[in-house]
């Protein structure tokens, strides 16, 4: 008994889905069964999707401030990152994670919700971006406001 219990315990270890080693730069633990799919480079954007409607994209550039026109600060990320994110915004507020000062929006578009994250830090940004079902967002993005936390320089 014991044995198999040790097995569970390094296979759970093994299948840990801690975005570590890659090339948006940062450590983090995605919500529970977020996996990775792929990544990828747009240009200078490095893009890296995962399962369940999660994308992150990096943008080496200096960090815009989170202050001020959040509305300006939105359309300046989206078309330096090229991503595509519904366009009404039902909120935007400024705050604070380990990592540092975010801004977050909640936008929605036809019958998809988007929960977008923008991450600064010296030399480039993240945006962090969960696109779902307006039936499924709320639970959805709970999770990966949680896992936020989680987000650190990688080593």
């Amino acid at each position: 008994m014991k044995r198999i219990l040790l097995l569970a315990t390094l296979a759970a270890a093994c299948t840990s889905n801690e975005y570590e080693k890659g090339p948006l730069g940062v450590r983090w633990k995605p919500p529970q069964g977020v996996k990775l799919m792929s990544e990828s480079q747009e240009g200078a954007v490095t893009v890296a999707s995962f399962s369940g409607g999660v994308e992150v994209r990096r943008v080496p550039s200096p960090a815009l401030p989170t202050s001020g026109d959040l509305d300006a600060l939105k359309g300046q990320l989206l078309e330096a990152s090229k991503m595509r994110v519904p366009a009404n915004v039902r909120s935007a507020k400024e705050g604070t994670i380990p990592f540092g000062p975010v801004v977050r929006w909640d936008l929605e578009g036809g019958d998809d919700r988007t929960l977008l994250y923008y991450l600064p830090s010296k030399d480039a940004y993240l945006l962090f971006a969960l696109t779902t079902s307006k039936a499924a967002f709320d639970r959805r993005a709970d999770k990966l406001e949680l896992s936020l936390s989680s987000v650190k320089p990688a080593p």
